[in-house]
């Protein structure tokens, strides 16, 4: 299953079971590991916070950035000198 269709799986579980769902439970209905979950779930976190609210994750003491590939870990220090991030 690739992840973005991971991702829709998921959100179609969570809409036809209309409650909180444990993440076990969403890997096994989807016939996947819980990792597999967990990162979809993570990637989707993290990509809405990276275009919508970039200001949360430059206030953590690691900045992830999410690629079209992969997760990028940028200590804070690295972050462009002179850009107010606050």
């Amino acid at each position: 299953m690739e992840k973005n269709s991971i991702q829709g799986e998921i959100i179609k579980l969570l809409k036809k079971n209309n409650r909180q769902l444990d993440i076990n439970f969403v890997a096994n209905e989807l016939g996947v590991h819980w990792f597999t979950v967990y990162k979809a779930v993570a990637d989707c976190i993290l990509a809405k916070l990276q275009d919508s609210y970039p200001n949360v994750l430059y206030a953590m003491p690691i900045v992830p950035l999410k690629t079209s590939k992969s997760l990028l870990l940028t200590p804070k220090s690295m972050l462009a000198k002179g850009v107010d991030h606050e």
